[in-house]
């Protein structure tokens, strides 16, 4: 992997000074970009050890804009993750950072990051309405990266509000943002997302297309975590599907860890369901 490459060669005297050029510090920057990687070929624990280890890493140079990345990216993992304490640390920390520093764009971030705790929390209103600030303010200053997941967060809210019909056209702006930008990390879990919405709509052969190409992009990806995903709500839609069960037993196989997760534990569930 060319990431744990360029973590190997790193050479602290010789390649710290780009930091204050580029604005990040080097290794913290393959560390983060490692642990974004790792989540979604199925290394959720490795992920999260990597962005540990970035966020360290970052405190040890004291650069507040290159500690402002792993803190963001490491409260998205979380997010992904359904920790809520872990979002909550990391964008307290993020927001005083950012408010310290001027950092709009962190800022943003970590309003939005607020706003699906406060979702989380029990409170949907008003974490819709912070994320919605947070990504008006992220795309004011000129940012269109992460986009798509800020809409896809928002979707979530408001599905898990009871309100399907105002989830759809937001991943569907998701889904042309991709398409448009080609930022595709999320893309099969945007997929995704509108299967399950269409789900609750019943529009099945709608939601069946979609999980369909969640599952499409995910394999292509080799992005295991979101293939995973994908198969367990096509199973969930379809209780009598035995082979989108089959499927999730087999993708649960080649796991090696995070079997402590929700994801992980549905899935060895239905497997144990499948093999019975």
């Amino acid at each position: 992997m060319h990431l744990e490459h360029a973590l190997a060669i790193y050479d602290p005297g010789e390649h710290r000074s780009p930091v204050f050029v580029y604005a990040f510090d080097p290794r913290v920057v393959c560390l983060d970009y490692l642990a974004r990687t790792l989540l979604p070929l199925g290394l959720p624990e490795q992920a999260l050890a990597a962005n540990d280890e970035a966020i360290h890493e970052a405190r040890r140079v004291s650069h507040r804009n290159s500690l402002a990345l792993p803190l963001f990216f490491g409260g998205v993992v979380r997010q992904i993750l359904g920790d809520r304490d872990g979002v909550e640390a990391r964008c307290n920390e993020l927001a005083q950072i950012a408010a310290d520093a001027g950092f709009r764009l962190w800022q943003a971030g970590a309003t939005v990051l607020r706003g699906w705790t406060l979702a989380e929390a029990g409170d949907p209103e008003a974490g819709r309405l912070a994320i919605q600030r947070g990504a008006d303010e992220w795309r004011a200053t000129g940012a269109e990266y992460m986009l798509p997941y800020f809409l896809a967060l928002l979707a979530q809210v408001e599905l898990k509000a009871g309100r399907p019909q105002a989830a759809l056209p937001l991943l569907e702006e998701a889904r042309i943002r991709v398409e448009r930008t080609g930022e595709r990390w999320f893309a099969a879990e945007i997929f995704r997302l509108q299967g399950e919405v269409l789900v609750t709509l019943n529009r099945l052969a709608d939601a069946n297309s979609c999980l369909t190409h969640a599952l499409e992009t995910a394999a292509a990806q080799q992005a295991r975590f979101w293939e995973l995903r994908a198969a367990l709500t096509l199973a969930r839609a379809d209780h009598d599907g035995v082979a989108a069960r089959e499927r999730v037993k087999r993708l649960c196989a080649g796991f090696s860890e995070g079997f402590g997760l929700p994801d992980l534990r549905a899935a060895q569930a239905l497997a144990l369901d499948v093999a019975s």
